[in-house]
């Protein structure tokens, strides 16, 4: 088991001017285990085994860009200064896998290896950028998808600025759920 917490305020624009300033509070907790059974049969060896894993992530991270380009993207369509936003990303993956290899000695000096594992890997996503409460965000946001969209869905101060594919303001709410078959077979000599 691990467990980190993060709450640090960096400048990261790498100049002397607070031009891009990020504060990131972070929460990150992981649990591993595998059990293995290994053992020989006359020439032969053996390992079997399993593996869980189990990591929660919240990651959230205030940014303003007062003085950087990015700030300034939108004034010349007379939209105001970019100044703030918070990103959240909150992600919760499932990892489990079983595995197993054998090597037989055939002779002195060749021998033969097989091995496979399967793995199962589970991944829900919830995040967006926000307003950070002082409506800027949204003052900027709110017009330039309204413009997109062809008609106006107002954000309010601290709202979601991610957008859907209708160009719709809402949080992500997503799934990645993968898995796979890997395995080995050889002769050494």
């Amino acid at each position: 088991f691990s467990q980190t917490d993060v709450n640090q305020d960096m400048d990261v624009d790498g100049t002397a001017v607070h031009n891009n300033d990020q504060l990131a509070i972070g929460d990150i907790s992981s649990i591993s285990q595998e059990l293995r059974l290994a053992g020989r049969f006359g020439r032969g060896q053996f390992v079997l085994g399993a593996t869980y894993a189990h990591d929660k992530i919240l990651d959230d991270t205030y940014t303003s860009p007062s003085y950087s380009t990015l700030g300034f993207t939108f004034v010349p369509f007379g939209l105001p200064q970019f100044t703030n936003f918070h990103g959240v990303n909150h992600q919760r993956v499932t990892t489990k896998a079983v595995f197993g290899n054998v090597d037989f000695e055939l002779t002195g000096t060749l021998k033969l290896s097989a091995g496979a594992r399967y793995t199962d890997s589970r991944n829900k996503f919830e995040g967006c950028t926000f307003d950070s409460g002082d409506g800027n965000g949204a003052s900027v946001f709110g017009p330039l998808w309204d413009l997109l969209r062809g008609s106006s869905i107002p954000i309010a101060p601290g709202g979601c600025l991610t957008v859907d594919a209708t160009l719709t303001p809402s949080v992500v709410h997503d799934n990645l759920n993968e898995d796979n078959i890997s395995w080995r077979a050889g002769v050494e000599w």
